[in-house]
């Protein structure tokens, strides 16, 4: 009897010796597996590394930038601030990708508001930056100097133009320097009763570097010149050209040409 209940005694404790296998093996290559990983996640793989300048943005995201920084700037004037956020985007040309993006939105349908706003930047971009002289200081106070006074233009050619391939009431605009070259990057004020409208030359260099157009309405009578001062093509309205072959009409545009003085 005492045989059989030792026999009974062992086959129980190998029946759990058996079952604590079972639950142990899976459990340790559990925790094995869970070393092994957490030890290539921190040891052995290398971190992602972000890039978090505006230069690594995506391109319409930099359009984005561009337009809060020419926003900015139209609100503070401050042209130093503009520039130093500009060169964040490391473009190779500053001013350019302003008009590339200029010319993308006004393509685009985009509010005339934020094609001025890009090309007023880009015009500022392009004027040489200003450099500080350090002071002497044995030197007695600086004479006053004389305030920058902006170009102004004359109004050289204001002709009406009959073309039936162009669209009704066109009016084509060309700004040039003292020396006739084309101008880009001036800002023309288009005014009619209760409204106004701001045109940059520039816009389509495939037209010209200083061209810039708009088209004009039946219902109003418009003006043009190039604010603050300058000479205006006024008393625009459509003309009315007469087609030779149908003898019918047809509504025709304008040309004008600012020169500046």
């Amino acid at each position: 009897m005492k045989r059989v209940r030792r026999a009974r005694v062992f086959s129980t404790l190998e029946g759990k010796d058996r079952l604590a296998s079972r639950w142990l093996e899976p459990l340790l290559g559990l925790l094995l597996g869970l070393a092994l990983g957490l030890w290539v996640a921190w040891g052995l793989a290398p971190r992602a590394q972000v890039d978090p300048s505006p230069a690594a943005l995506r391109a319409d995201y930099k359009d984005e930038y561009r337009l809060l920084i020419a926003s900015a700037y139209a609100a503070t004037g401050d042209l130093g601030r503009a520039r130093v956020r500009l060169n964040l985007l490391a473009d190779p040309d500053p001013a350019a990708a302003l008009l590339e993006q200029s010319e993308r939105a006004l393509a685009a349908g985009a509010s005339p508001q934020t094609v001025f706003l890009l090309s007023m930047l880009a015009g500022a971009v392009q004027q040489p930056a200003a450099t500080s002289t350090p002071p002497d200081a044995t030197a007695s106070l600086p004479a006053a100097q004389p305030t920058a006074t902006p170009p102004s233009f004359r109004l050289v050619v204001q002709q009406t133009v009959c073309d039936a391939a162009l669209p009704a009431g066109l009016t084509q605009i060309e700004v040039r320097d003292a020396a006739k070259q084309p101008l880009p990057g001036v800002t023309l004020l288009v005014t009619w009763e209760g409204g106004q409208q701001r045109l940059n030359t520039g816009l389509k260099p495939e037209l010209g570097a200083g061209y810039a157009d708009f088209v004009m309405s039946a219902d109003f009578v418009y003006a043009v010149q190039i604010p603050p001062s300058g000479e205006v093509a006024e008393g625009l309205s459509l003309p009315v050209c007469m087609d030779d072959e149908t003898g019918g009409s047809y509504s025709g545009g304008y040309l004008l040409i600012f020169e500046q003085k």
